[in-house]
């Protein structure tokens, strides 16, 4: 873990007096905008853990989530360009470039100017992660997920959604995405389809599908 990147990640962070227990990012990388100081610790530690090759993040903003998620691809793989962190956002955000320049990550981060739930995804590699943080409206959610399914990794993915505690129009949305799922493995695609809502600070639920024999 390079903790001095982590000390710049987390400099003149502040308690968020909306969300119990949770810290924003300061200002300058998103504040309340961002997700929270906890959330982007998760996020480092999932990707160091499953090694993700590619990622996918909707709703850059000010960089700070795929700033995390980045840190933890330099960290667990020390070749780049092996793997990287597609961020979709509607605005051109210049400080999140500063924020990737600053902590030396703009070769694992690819910023796209769009829709993410139109973006057409031409990448060589499947999705291996997909992090849900734009638009948080029900049939946006849904949309963006069937927009990315088919380029899902088919030997396992695991898909975020955030806000899910603080935003109610998630929850449908996932909902959604889970009846397009039924017993039949021929249908669904995938051997395992496993949800597991995280309901604490602004909320994180994720999907895990996968064909892994275990």
């Amino acid at each position: 873990m390079n903790l001095k990147k982590w000390q710049i990640l987390l400099e003149r962070s502040a308690p968020d007096t909306q969300c119990p227990n949770g810290h924003m990012a300061n200002d300058q990388y998103g504040g309340r905008n961002a997700v929270e100081i906890e959330t982007g610790i998760f996020l480092y530690g999932l990707v160091r853990r499953f090694l993700p090759h590619t990622i996918v993040e909707t709703g850059t903003h000010m960089g700070f989530a795929s700033a995390c998620m980045a840190l933890a691809l330099e960290d667990a793989i020390p070749s780049r360009g092996k793997a990287c962190v597609l961020t979709v956002d509607m605005g051109p955000y210049s400080q999140s470039k500063n924020l990737w320049t600053r902590l030396d990550l703009q070769d694992w981060i690819l910023p796209v100017i769009g829709d993410s739930s139109t973006w057409k995804y031409e990448w060589a590699e499947p999705i291996d992660l997909l992090f849900l943080d734009a638009d948080h409206g029900t049939e946006f959610v849904f949309k963006e997920y069937l927009n990315y399914f088919p380029h899902f990794s088919r030997e396992k993915v695991i898909i975020l959604f955030h806000d899910t505690t603080l935003d109610s129009r998630v929850a449908p949305a996932i909902q959604q995405c889970l009846s397009l799922f039924s017993d039949d493995p021929s249908i669904r695609g995938y051997r395992t389809v496993s949800h597991v809502p995280l309901r604490n600070l602004r909320g994180l639920d994720m999907l895990f599908l996968s064909n892994e024999i275990l």
